[in-house]
């Protein structure tokens, strides 16, 4: 009896190790619908969300508010700040670096219009830009998130 015992215990060790190595594997991307959910918790209140995404579209990924500047970006979201409803911010998404660093010069070419709050990630491939009439307190906390965040990939959108 004691054998089957041993047996069984050996057994449902290996099942157990296998499961959990398996879910050891859960991918780790930030995307714009993680951001937004990190955005939320964090008790800032947005809305009205705008995706512009160019995922698999590279002919046509370029876009820009801006007169006749273009971007090379991947996905952009605009969305609704509460705080200065109907204003509120966006932030771009790149595949690499280089190309948000046109997008992350742009603004700060443009920082006496763009206001304060302009903020990149960790890895420099999210770039991101807020309404100037942000408190301070509501901006920190925005700068908290964006400029903590690595390991960004396009949403597939």
């Amino acid at each position: 009896m004691k054998k089957y015992l041993i047996i069984f215990l050996v057994f449902l060790n290996f099942c157990t190790t296998s499961a959990s190595d398996n879910t050891k594997t859960v991918d780790t991307a930030t995307t714009s619908d993680l951001i937004i959910q990190k955005i939320n918790r964090a008790g800032l209140n947005i809305y009205d969300f705008e995706y512009n995404s160019w995922n698999g579209q590279r002919e046509q990924k370029g876009g820009s508010k801006y007169q006749s500047d273009w971007f090379l970006y991947s996905e952009r979201v605009s969305f609704t700040i509460d705080e200065v409803a109907p204003k509120g911010g966006q932030f771009f998404i790149c595949e690499t670096k280089t190309e948000c660093d046109l997008i992350w010069q742009h603004y700060e070419e443009l920082k006496s219009l763009a206001g304060p709050y302009r903020f990149r990630s960790q890895d420099g491939k999210l770039v991101a830009q807020l309404n100037s009439g942000l408190s301070l307190k509501t901006g920190v906390s925005f700068q908290t998130i964006f400029e903590g965040l690595d390991n960004l990939t396009v949403t597939n959108r």
